[in-house]
C-alpha cells in the first residue's frame, strides 16, 4: 500500500451472510495511495462453514470529500480469488468518484479468504485531516441488510 499508510485495522462488523469489507485503513492528507478493495470471508462462532457469494453480491468503492479514483474511467479490474487468483467478476471505474464490481456467477469460499481485485485501485486521498477518503462497500441487492463497509480515512489532528 505504500508509505502512505500509517495504520491498518479491521473493517466494520461481519454482515449476516459473514462478509466483512475491508480494508479499513489511515493514510496521509493528499497522498497517492494503491490498495486492493476486498470482501472476505469471515464467521463468528458457532458458524464454521464457507460464505457464499452469487451475482447478487456486490464489492462498491467510492471516493468520498475531494478524494479521487485515479484508475481511468472505463477501465476494468479483476475480481479474483485470494487462495487460487481465479476470476469471479469484473470491477469497473464508472468515473473519478465510484468504481463498481460485480460477481459473474455463483460460488462459496472458506473462512479467511478474500474476494479482491486482481490489479491495484489507485486514488489521491483528501487533502483535510481527519476525513474520509474511500469508502469500501459490501453488499446484496436483494437483501439490503446484508453488507458491510470499510472506510479509509486521513490521519491527522482533528
Amino acid at each position: 500500500m505504500g508509505a502512505a499508510v500509517l495504520m491498518f485495522s479491521q473493517g466494520t462488523a461481519f454482515a449476516a451472510s459473514g462478509w466483512q469489507a475491508g480494508p479499513s485503513s489511515l493514510v496521509a492528507p493528499g497522498t497517492k495511495v494503491e490498495l486492493h478493495p476486498w470482501a472476505s470471508c469471515g464467521r463468528l462462532w458457532p458458524e464454521t462453514g464457507p460464505c457464499d457469494y452469487s451475482s447478487h453480491d456486490h464489492l462498491r468503492v467510492s471516493a468520498l470529500n475531494d478524494a479521487e479514483i485515479l484508475n481511468s474511467v472505463g477501465s476494468s479490474l479483476t475480481l479474483v480469488r485470494s487462495s487460487t487468483g481465479d476470476q469471479v467478476g469484473t470491477c469497473t471505474v464508472n468515473d473519478s468518484t465510484h468504481m463498481g464490481c460485480a460477481l459473474s456467477g455463483s460460488g462459496s469460499v472458506d473462512i479467511g479468504e478474500e474476494l479482491t481485485t486482481g490489479d491495484a485501485v489507485i486514488f489521491t486521498a483528501s487533502m483535510n485531516s481527519c476525513t474520509p477518503s474511500l469508502e469500501i462497500a459490501w453488499f446484496n441487492d436483494t437483501d439490503f441488510g446484508d453488507s458491510s463497509t470499510a472506510v479509509v480515512m486521513t490521519g491527522g489532528r482533528c
